[in-house]
């Protein structure tokens, strides 16, 4: 097929019809435009002049370069001229293809969908893979809904365990929409009653989704706004366990375009209006070609879906989606995806279903949640909620406002990326919950960071690595939560730390329930990055442990876990914690430039006599009246770290690291956690995070309080 192209068409293809995965790099440099108009094949200088819309004779660029994705196998074309991107970038491209189930690209019908297809695509997963299996959720609780519709006889009937139904997960936006109110349920009982006047102001893409459900062969449809009634008592309960909704819908239908509800469905002919899909064939030979394909907004269109709070954890816990995205629809499911125009890519993870916890799994689930978008910022916690609920069966205690409860002291180190700003609640009345101690108090990406803080556990993982980490974090107080400043408080109940101690290389203390611990023989023979992934870096380990659940991992202690038996812990929402503590005061110094991740104010601390104490990370930067003047600030503390000096600076995350003022003579470098805050009549509130040096910290007058943080 390639032997006739020229050398540049050769390359071309070959990126193109490698898959993904075994590439060797994913970026294929074509040269300037220059060195194209060079070569005597024009294949290749059309299909770059008509995917970057340029005349290549008369604008000069540097570098064109095809970029590859995992996400079926699609590239993008693009340009760069001196240091900037050339704005013009492709459609989405693959290479043709003459199979449906082939790598490469089909050309579809621009304005209808095969109405056929998606009933095959459920099929063929029904017959091939394990998505339905019990086994694929079971680390969810069983929460079925209340209500769900049934589509045939257009009424609302109750849900019951023989009873499967389609989920539909879509944006509400400023629609009207129709709701189910505790005054109109009797009358949505009724046979034919979501069809009547009464409830005209169901928007389009409800509509929509309850007809395509019958076209995938289901009766009952599942939808928020209809089957969950909006002004009963038992809606925040339903709403905590819509993670468990999805997680038991036999299919989501995901309405991916759109930034409202009354969009639709577009595309199914017989019910909604038509789509607009573009495709162009780009010719490189005989039989050879690239299909550039376009949705209806462009090259690059972006999703309002993909970018809500509250849709994330529905995308997340549905087992197979059909999703209706840039004009076309993608089937997603644990062991494939398939696109109208293009089939090859790569399976969706599943997460949350080993039983032994997986900190890089919370931290990333976490961070990617809020980076999402929420219309109502104080609904933070409420739409993490199914999250909580699903990490409750994985996380010993479950979660404290969005914090695991068994490793409390390390949930509450979270940094900043860049800056964040406080959410700040939009409705004029509410019980709200944004403490600034959590990050849900807090808009913007936040950072965890796994392997500096918490001393690894994971020898040997089989679906997570974990790089060398040489910081040691230590609990220091005993929190408690409480939602009123004097009122009850709880104790929460960390455990990881005293798992830790109790269980790592001890080869005589018997092992908990559903672990087996092993003898290293020769501990010296282990490689040099499981000895440095391990509660102790440098030490010879005596011992590991494996879990019934997992024969294939291998870990340095047993991290506490619910019992398989125990019910899930439902998510905590509390507004403050509390803990007796000390408190002292340090003086704001110089902005700190070098940084591990530039974009965040990052200030020195010194003490009254100008010494350099520490660091502080601010969440914002300082009012312009603050900056460069010198500030005593008040600090608490909450934890304690240390690293041994020794410790390679490639795997140290720490920004104070290399400064020259850093205290180096001893063998470890070992400082406090602590916050600054800022009070409020009897209520502290956090700004910001920092380390201070041990000798530093204890050099000054500390005093004891009763820490109430809100």
């Amino acid at each position: 097929m390639i032997l006739k192209a020229c050398d540049v068409c050769q390359k071309i293809l070959r990126f193109s019809a490698t898959p993904h995965e075994d590439r060797e790099t994913n970026t294929l440099d074509l040269g300037s435009s220059a060195q194209l108009l060079r070569t005597e094949c024009k294949r290749h200088t059309k299909l770059v002049s008509q995917c970057l819309h340029v005349d290549l004779r008369r604008c000069e660029l540097d570098s064109i370069k095809l970029q590859g994705y995992a996400d079926n196998n699609s590239l993008h074309m693009y340009a760069r001229k001196g240091r900037r991107l050339f704005l013009r970038e492709s459609g989405v491209l693959h290479l043709a293809s003459q199979s449906p189930l082939a790598l490469g690209a089909r050309l579809i019908n621009a304005k209808w969908i095969d109405r056929s297809l998606p009933r095959r695509w459920k099929e063929k997963c029904n017959a091939e893979h394990t998505c339905t299996s019990p086994e694929s959720r079971a680390y969810m609780a069983r929460h079925l809904p209340l209500w769900v519709v049934d589509t045939w006889n257009q009424c609302l009937v109750p849900c019951s365990t023989s009873t499967p139904y389609v989920a539909l997960s879509y944006v509400w936006g400023g629609t009207p929409i129709f709701t189910a109110l505790k005054d109109n349920l009797e009358y949505l009982q009724f046979p034919g009653s979501l069809a009547g006047d009464h409830t005209k102001n169901i928007p389009k893409t409800i509509r929509d989704a309850m007809f395509f459900a019958q076209i995938l062969g289901e009766r009952y449809f599942w939808v928020d706004s209809l089957c969950i009634v909006q002004d009963d008592a038992q809606m925040m309960a339903e709403i905590a366990t819509m993670g468990a909704i999805y997680a038991q819908a036999s299919i989501t239908i995901v309405a991916a375009d759109g930034d409202n509800a009354d969009v639709g469905l577009r595309g199914l002919h017989g019910l909604s209006g038509p789509r607009s899909v573009r495709q162009v064939v780009h010719s490189l030979g005989r039989d050879a070609a690239l299909i550039e394909t376009f949705g209806p907004r462009g090259r690059r269109p972006g999703s309002v879906w993909a970018t809500r709070g509250w849709t994330f954890q529905e995308g997340l816990f549905s087992r197979r989606k059909i999703i209706f995205t840039h004009g076309v629809i993608r089937w997603v499911c644990h062991e494939a995806i398939w696109d109208e125009y293009a089939d090859a890519g790569d399976p969706e993870p599943i997460i949350f279903t080993q039983f032994v916890p997986n900190l890089e799994e919370l931290v990333n689930v976490v961070r990617d949640f809020n980076s999402k978008k929420l219309t109502f910022p104080e609904d933070a916690l409420l739409a993490f909620s199914g999250i909580a609920s699903a990490l409750g069966n994985v996380f010993q205690g479950g979660l404290v406002s969005g914090i695991a409860v068994t490793l409390f002291h390390i949930g509450l180190l979270w940094e900043p990326i860049s800056t964040m700003s406080r959410r700040v609640p939009k409705r004029a009345a509410g019980d709200f919950c944004l403490p600034s101690w959590s990050w849900a108090g807090w808009e913007g990406d936040e950072w965890v960071p796994v392997r500096g803080h918490v001393v690894n556990y994971v020898k040997r993982r089989n679906r997570s690595g974990y790089g060398t980490n040489f910081e040691q974090v230590f609990p220091l107080v005993d929190w408690s939560w409480a939602n009123a400043p004097q009122g009850p408080r709880t104790r929460i109940q960390e455990s990881w730390h005293i798992r830790r101690e109790a269980f790592w290389d001890k080869i005589h203390t018997s092992c908990p329930p559903g672990w087996t611990r092993y003898r290293i023989e020769d501990p010296s023979t282990l490689p040099s990055w499981q000895i440095a992934t391990q509660p102790q870096p440098d030490v010879l380990p005596l011992c590991f442990y494996k879990h019934e659940s997992e024969p294939d991992s291998e870990f340095w202690f047993p991290p506490p876990m619910p019992g398989r038996n125990e019910p899930p812990t439902a998510h905590i929402v509390a507004r403050y914690i509390t803990c007796r503590t000390r408190r002292g005061w340090l003086i704001s110094g110089e902005a700190i430039s070098v940084s591990i991740r530039p974009g965040r104010p990052i200030l020195s601390l010194r003490d009254r006599q100008g010494n350099w104490a520490g660091l502080l990370i601010l969440w914002e930067f300082m009012d312009r009246e603050e900056q460069g003047i010198k500030i005593e600030l008040e600090l608490v503390e909450i934890a304690q770290g240390r690293i041994a000096n020794n410790a390679s600076d490639r795997n140290v995350e720490i920004e104070e690291w290399r400064l020259d003022e850093r205290p180096k003579t001893e063998a470890f470098y070992e400082y406090f956690y602590v916050l600054w805050i800022e009070w409020k009549e009897d209520v502290a509130y956090k700004k910001g995070l920092g380390r201070v040096h041990k000798n530093a910290w204890e050099s000054q007058t500390l005093e004891w309080i009763d820490l109430v943080l809100g």
